[in-house]
């Protein structure tokens, strides 16, 4: 989960977006398995941390993000 969560911080606000799938393909090996990625997702999203939403390139997509508040606390506590 915090490899998930340190590719969305180092996705900058103004870059496009992880999809769902371009996230999972970018985590290192050995990867969980899909249904066990998206069940992290959810846990993220369920606290609060990450946006899903339905990307803006294509509506078949779904884009993945950090919340602001979370990019501040990970900056504030965690990369200063």
């Amino acid at each position: 989960m915090l490899e998930i969560v340190e590719k969305l911080y180092n996705k900058l606000p103004n870059e496009a977006p992880y999809g769902m799938t371009e996230l999972y393909e970018s985590l290192s090996y050995p990867k969980p398995t899909f249904s066990s990625f998206r069940n992290q997702i959810s846990a993220l999203e369920l606290a609060g941390c990450i946006i899903v939403k339905t990307s803006e390139e294509k509506a078949s997509k779904k884009s993945v993000i950090l919340t602001e508040d979370l990019r501040i606390e990970l900056q504030r506590d965690v990369y200063d």
